[in-house]
């Protein structure tokens, strides 16, 4: 039998030495030319467009279900989905980073590699094939830390606030619903003001005689960056100011 130390497969490399860190470091490579290739043959479409586009072409994380989300690489990998947004939607990058998933009405990059994780498991665990079934079972009941499937499951039990054993006795949907419920939504008052003023600056609606076309940028801004404002620019910049055309 021969020993490597690194063996890749169709969609994921298994390495002796550096875990996982190989594995994300050329998906973030591969994220980084779908971006680049989306914006490039896209970037005279509006922001909403582009945004649709860059889930349908630049989310697909394939073999995220098997890295061990201790990995330090991973936090790399979300840096890179959160600037790719940035050019997505035309923000200052400095701008926070929960508005990025709001405004693009998905989840966190890494909370959605958490939920493809946990949909992976209940794929093992009711999978026709009784040695997938008893591994799966092994790993979450006896490995735990010993095992990266059942530290992957630890993790997320700490992240999300369930029990382990409820991965055994609750439906799939259970879980969705739990990662949602976290992911907070406190700040919807000001990604709707900054989705409307990215509204008029795609030309999709007009302010009312309050502010000129040219303060938008400034407004968008502010809203970004400065989380103090958000609420009074939120009473200013109300839904009644921007007429959709």
């Amino acid at each position: 039998m021969q020993i490597v130390l690194l063996a890749s497969w169709p969609s994921y490399n298994i390495s002796n030495m550096a875990g996982d860190s190989l594995d994300v470091a050329k998906r973030q490579h591969n994220f980084n030319g779908q971006v680049n290739n989306m914006l490039c043959f896209f970037r005279k479409l509006s922001s909403i467009v582009k945004s649709c586009l860059f889930g349908s072409y630049c989310t697909s994380f394939y073999g995220c279900e098997l890295w061990d989300l201790s990995c330090d690489q991973i936090m790399h990998y979300c840096t890179a989905w959160r600037k790719g947004l940035h050019r997505v939607w035309d923000l200052p990058y400095q701008t926070h980073c929960y508005l990025l998933p709001l405004l693009s009405h998905c989840l966190p990059v890494f909370d959605e590699i958490c939920s493809r994780l946990m949909n992976f498991v209940f794929t093992c665990l009711s999978h026709t094939s009784k040695l997938i079934r008893y591994v799966a079972h092994h790993c979450i009941r006896f490995g735990l830390n010993f095992s990266p499937f059942g530290r992957n499951i630890l993790f997320c039990a700490r992240r999300y606030g369930f029990d382990v054993d409820d991965v055994f006795f609750n439906k799939f949907s259970y879980f969705p619903d739990v990662i949602y419920s976290c992911v907070s939504s406190k700040f919807t008052s000001a990604q709707n003001c900054t989705a409307d003023l990215l509204f008029e600056s795609d030309g999709r609606a007009v302010l009312s005689a309050w502010f000129l076309s040219s303060d938008v940028s400034d407004i968008i801004s502010c809203c970004a960056l400065i989380s103090d404002c958000v609420h009074l620019l939120c009473a200013i910049v109300c839904v009644p100011v921007v007429q959709f055309i």
